[in-house]
């Protein structure tokens, strides 16, 4: 079941997707994308049920799968970031025991907690920030 966020996301990157295939001059180079593509890419990666949350200028999308209160900790939360210009997935990660959240306009803080954690060290060791305007780094 989709909620109505995220049912505004799919018709807001398809619109988008739309309006960029039309702007393109035809070129064998080019590839052109389906219209659906972007909406079986989020399915296929994140599952049916989807929590979307936009950065401040609605420039960029964040979708994280929705957790089932069952299983907190015992599967990683994926997530990605879609460019809502053109329709780009810009990062994907996941994270276990915590949380992605937007801090800015292209900057996201995430915390992902080991199983333990030792009680010396401060939480915050395990938070990082994630500029989502700069390329995913290849691992």
């Amino acid at each position: 079941m989709m909620d109505r966020t995220t049912a505004h996301v799919i018709v807001t990157l398809s619109l988008s997707l739309l309006i960029m295939l039309a702007n393109c001059k035809t070129s064998g180079a080019k590839k052109q994308i389906s219209e659906g593509s972007i909406q079986k890419q989020i399915q296929l990666r994140l599952g049916d049920d989807v929590i979307t949350e936009y950065n401040p200028s609605k420039s960029y999308a964040l979708l994280r799968q929705l957790q089932d209160p069952k299983k907190i900790g015992t599967k990683s939360i994926h997530f990605m970031v879609i460019r809502l210009g053109d329709s780009v997935v810009v990062h994907e990660d996941s994270y276990l025991y915590g949380y992605v959240k937007w801090v800015d306009d292209s900057t996201l803080e995430k915390l992902s907690l080991p199983g333990k954690v030792k009680p010396d060290k401060d939480v915050s060791a395990y938070k990082k920030l994630i500029r989502i305007d700069q390329p995913t780094p290849k691992l």
